[in-house]
């Protein structure tokens, strides 16, 4: 259990000034034996050499509800003794934080986990779902399929840590799922060459950063957008994109990220926002993924926040044939 190259006693390697290991099993939960008591309990064992506890505390910042796919920026995880759904709950780089699993349950239906990920297991603090470490220690980007059940209302996903220990459901961890909340498209969004595009050339993925502006703006045919149990027709719908090459290292392939502004165009009303996430660029083609926000427009949205894609293909040299699909959803109030 314990690797020669540490400084415990070992039946491989047991030098002068090596450390004899300890373990300690305490039952009781934290209302009865404080945090402060393990934690010290844990230093004594180890030959003083922990931390402390508070650095193994398992956190979750933040979570996305989408149905898009967020492949390949996002590791897109189904645990298959839970099945795959069309749900999937999304986490950020270094969203969350000590978790050896991050658990999705459903909130007026059962006590069972709706979807589940072992991220440790994954390699999510090593590498990205593609198999290149961009951020080694920090979690990686990561989609937790769930199954939704019918009863449901909500989902609270959780970050559990090796120990065990959950954390608690929060407003930034807990989504409605009763489609009066929900907003999404009907299809993608196309356009076949921007109005602009400015910066770094397009097709490039230079190591030392570069920006990339493209703004876009077409009218779709045969396209809807559905938003709290209505559905009209998109008559215009715009973006502008920024993307930002990250910065590499000897030991790392810093992030490629962007941030966006979206306006969609009804007979009903407008919804604006804003996205912002992560892109890849492999074959040609700039693969963003990312979270859409909601800031309202003259519809029936006034905030929310979903999942943001768009394919960003690259053609001859310049911007004037970069073509686009787009697409985003959300959960909106």
């Amino acid at each position: 259990a314990f690797h020669p190259a540490d400084d415990w006693c070992t039946s491989i390697a047991s030098g002068n000034g090596c450390l004899a290991p300890g373990f300690a099993v305490v039952f009781g939960g934290p209302s009865v034996i404080p945090d402060a008591a393990i934690s010290e309990i844990s230093r004594l064992l180890s030959g003083g050499t922990t931390l402390g506890d508070a650095h193994l505390q398992p956190r979750l910042t933040s979570t996305t509800l989408t149905r898009l796919s967020m492949a390949p920026v996002y590791a897109d995880i189904t645990d298959t003794a839970l099945g795959a759904g069309a749900e999937r709950i999304c986490m950020a780089r270094g969203a969350y934080r000590n978790a050896r699993w991050l658990v999705v349950d459903g909130v007026a239906a059962t006590t069972s986990a709706t979807g589940q990920a072992d991220v440790m297991m994954q390699r999510r603090y090593r590498v990205d779902g593609d198999g290149v470490a961009r951020t080694p220690e920090t979690g990686a980007p990561v989609c937790v399929a769930v199954m939704v059940p019918p009863t449901a209302t909500s989902l609270t996903a959780r970050a559990v840590g090796l120990s065990g220990r959950s954390t608690t459901a929060t407003a930034a961890t807990t989504v409605n799922v009763t489609s009066a909340t929900r907003l999404s498209l009907t299809g993608g969004i196309a356009a076949a060459s921007p109005g602009t595009g400015t910066g770094v050339a397009s097709g490039s993925d230079t190591s030392g950063g570069g920006v990339t502006e493209w703004s876009y703006s077409t009218i779709p045919s045969g396209l809807s957008v559905v938003s709290r149990g209505q559905s009209t027709t998109i008559t215009s719908a715009s973006t502008v994109i920024t993307l930002t090459r990250g910065l590499n290292n000897a030991t790392a392939t810093g992030p490629d990220t962007f941030t966006a502004t979206f306006t969609l165009e009804t007979p009903l009303g407008t919804v604006v926002g804003s996205a912002s996430g992560e892109a890849l660029l492999a074959g040609g083609v700039w693969r963003l993924r990312g979270v859409s926000t909601f800031s309202g427009g003259s519809w029936n949205v006034a905030s929310g926040a979903g999942g943001f894609t768009a394919d960003i293909t690259v053609n001859d040299a310049g911007f004037v044939d970069d073509a686009i699909t787009w697409r985003l959803d959300g959960v909106v109030s």
